[in-house]
């Protein structure tokens, strides 16, 4: 079956603003999922809205949480994701990097109590629209067993 990307990027925003997402963290979330699919990356794509919804249904997402800028030099960043959307903080975040690269040569950002965010390679991509390079790592819970292990 297909769905046309804008079709899927619109159902995908109104399950996110149904749950108790504002305009601008639903549309984050809805480009980033679309954005896999239309990657092939289905694993991290539109499928995953359901695990979205059961982590805000549960306390775990809060959707209305809001990054806190914590600390910062001229470089750098330490952001609080106050249990929010992880796709809008981790959009913030970059947006805050890509600025600080600008002007001082280099940017990095760390981010804490955040939540899943899709697919790396959208936020390091944001950075090369920018004409710079851009990296963008998570971390998670142990999934794969490490090579000859038993």
């Amino acid at each position: 079956m297909r769905v046309p990307k804008e079709k899927l990027f619109k159902f995908a925003m109104e399950v996110m603003k149904k749950i108790g997402c504002d305009d601008e963290k639903a549309s984050t979330v809805a480009d980033v999922l679309v954005e896999a699919d239309m990657r092939g990356i289905s694993s991290h794509g539109v499928a995953r809205l359901r695990r979205y919804v059961d982590h805000i249904k549960e306390g775990i997402i809060d959707p209305s949480g809001e990054p806190e800028i914590i600390f910062e030099t001229p470089v750098s960043l330490v952001i609080d994701g106050n249990n929010g959307v992880g796709q809008y903080i981790a959009k913030f975040s970059m947006k805050r990097v890509i600025e600080k690269a600008k002007k001082n040569g280099i940017g990095m950002a760390a981010v804490r109590n955040s939540n899943h965010y899709g697919i790396a390679g959208y936020y390091a991509e944001m950075a090369v629209e920018e004409g710079l390079i851009g990296i963008s790592l998570t971390n998670t819970a142990p999934l794969v067993v490490h090579t000859f292990s038993r």
